[in-house]
């Protein structure tokens, strides 16, 4: 090996060593059971009518470590990085707060059975035979505008934790559960086979 390439050695390792640091990075998986928490928080608030919390200055609610290896050839490193699922942005207070003024509209068709609560958190259309023909009007935009705030509050907790959209499924399962668990007796809801069932 002649001097010059010799004396270029430290300087190539030295760069290897910076690209393999660069291309460090941290997958992070919210479990279902954190995502629920929020989410039963966030349905217990649209039901009791609490006032809004205030808002942190750094959101949070519910705190992760992650801990993180990357792989070098000169060295290991090890790192601990801290994460907080988000339920506060105000794309997710504008969706709740409007939730929140529309339930006791919604409560006395949830309570009588003409609406119920759907296997994939939304409402659905269940029993109208008691409700008049003007009425069901209402019954039917107030359905849609729930499911259209219930879907977009879905998209603003994904997009706030940097959940792919592909990966909805796994914010919509845990709210489904937590609106069941927020039912009052007497109402219904979807089975994952299609049933239904009276609380």
């Amino acid at each position: 090996m002649d001097p010059r390439t010799r004396r270029r050695l430290p300087f190539l390792a030295l760069c290897c060593f910076t690209a393999s640091c660069a291309q460090l990075t941290i997958n992070i998986n919210f479990s279902p059971a954190e995502i629920q928490k929020a989410a039963e928080k966030i349905e217990s608030e649209i039901r009791q009518g609490q006032p809004a919390p205030p808002q942190p200055e750094k959101p949070q609610s519910f705190h992760r470590r992650y801990y993180f290896l990357p792989s070098f050839d000169l060295q290991e490193a090890f790192a601990e990085a801290s994460v907080d699922l988000n339920v506060s942005t105000p794309g997710i207070r504008k969706k709740v707060e409007s939730r929140k003024a529309r339930y006791t509209e919604l409560k006395p068709y949830l309570d009588s059975g003409a609406l119920g609560e759907g296997k994939d958190g939304l409402i659905v259309l269940r029993a109208l035979q008691g409700v008049s023909g003007a009425e069901k009007v209402k019954v039917n935009r107030l359905v849609q505008a729930e499911n259209q705030d219930r879907q977009e509050l879905f998209e603003e907790v994904a997009k706030a934790n940097n959940i792919d959209r592909g990966n909805l499924g796994r914010v919509i399962r845990p709210f489904a559960e937590a609106i069941r668990g927020q039912m009052e007796k007497g109402q219904w809801y979807q089975e994952e086979d299609g049933s239904w069932k009276q609380r």
